[in-house]
Formats: C-alpha cells, structure tokens, sequence
C-alpha cells in the first residue's frame, strides 16, 4: 500500500530490517525535501511491527533526521519495540492518547510543530524529550504511567500561554529530569509521582 517508497522511507525499511539506524541526514531538516520525507502512515506501520515483508528487527525502529509530513497517530496502539525518532521535524501533532509502549520512547533533538498528545500512555521504558528536543505546542502527559525516567534536560518548550508540559496525575517510576530545560511558562506538575526527586530547571 505504501509503494513507491521515498528514499528516506527505503532506508528506514531496511535498518529496520536488521535493527540499524536510519540516519536519513546528520543534522534535524528545517524543511522537507526529496531526500528527508518519510509518510506518518508508513512510519506508524513499522511502529506497530510491519508484515512479513517489511519485518521489524527486536531492536525496534530507530530514525534519525527526517521530516515526518503528516499527524502521526498511535492513539490506543500497542508498540512492542523501541521507538528512537530522533533529531527529526514532525510537522503535525504527535498523538499518542491511550498508547501502551513496551520499551523506550526518544523523541532527542527532534521538533514537535504542534506539540504532543499523549494522555494515559502507558510505557515500560524511558521518554526522552531531552538534548535539543523543541515543541511549539503543549506536551501532553496527562495521567501517564512512565515505568522508567522522563527526562527533558536540554529540552526547550515554546508554548505561548497554559502549560509548556502536563503530566498532572502521571507516574514516573524513574527520575524526572528537568537540568536545563527552557519553557517560557509553567509546568503542570499537580499530584504526579516520581520515583526520583526532579532536578531544578
């Protein structure tokens, strides 16, 4: 359904074939171009294990500098692998409402246009939001259940007005680390739990 493939989109089919990183450009694209475009469809396709003839490695899929072009929804989806999007631009929202993730969520150095919605995520891993991570909208965690750390050290929110980052009623087993992060306005903190107590922004 997904034919023909964009060049960014053949290579991460075939890392994810043996658990390689898609390194589609070394540095976070500004715009999309011929080269760094990969579909939110065929992206969440592979999120959620591919068929047998796009199989996912146990590694998980791991994507570097690519320009993801549409929402990419995983709204009540079940991911059994790692999902490293890194240093990437998403130029819609991130939906991730409901989702029950088994392993690590890396959202390093990429850029959330319209934010993210994840309320009541259920991870067994880490999310990483951290280290050049930008989101121009709310992040939202709302009643998230975080089995490992949140950590958002070198983040930078850029919310006009409301929260930068809600995860009221959310419980993160790990750490919550916060060294570094840059919001213009408040974080909504109210009755979450933390394994670790948070480092001071």
């Amino acid at each position: 359904d997904f034919l023909p493939l964009g060049p960014a989109e053949q290579l991460l089919l075939d890392c994810c074939r043996v658990g390689e990183v898609a390194q589609v450009a070394e540095k976070r694209p500004e715009a999309p171009d011929a080269t760094n475009r990969i579909r939110a469809s065929f992206l969440r396709f592979l999120l959620l294990g591919g068929d047998e003839q796009a199989p996912v490695h146990e590694r998980g899929v791991w994507l570097s500098g690519c320009w993801v072009d549409s929402q990419l929804d995983l709204d009540g989806c079940v991911v059994q692998c790692n999902a490293v999007l890194v240093n990437s631009h998403f130029k819609d929202l991130l939906l991730a409402q409901d989702a029950r993730l088994s392993a690590l969520l890396s959202l390093t150095g990429s850029c959330l246009s319209r934010g993210m919605n994840a309320d009541r995520l259920q991870i067994n891993g880490d999310v990483l939001l951290r280290a050049g991570f930008n989101a121009k909208h709310e992040v939202r965690l709302l009643g998230a259940q975080i089995g490992g750390s949140l950590e958002c050290q070198g983040g930078q929110f850029e919310v006009k007005d409301g929260d930068a980052l809600s995860a009221d009623r959310a419980v993160v087993k790990g750490g919550l680390f916060l060294r570094g992060l840059k919001a213009a306005v408040r974080l909504g903190l109210s009755h979450a739990e933390v394994g670790v107590l948070a480092d001071e922004v």
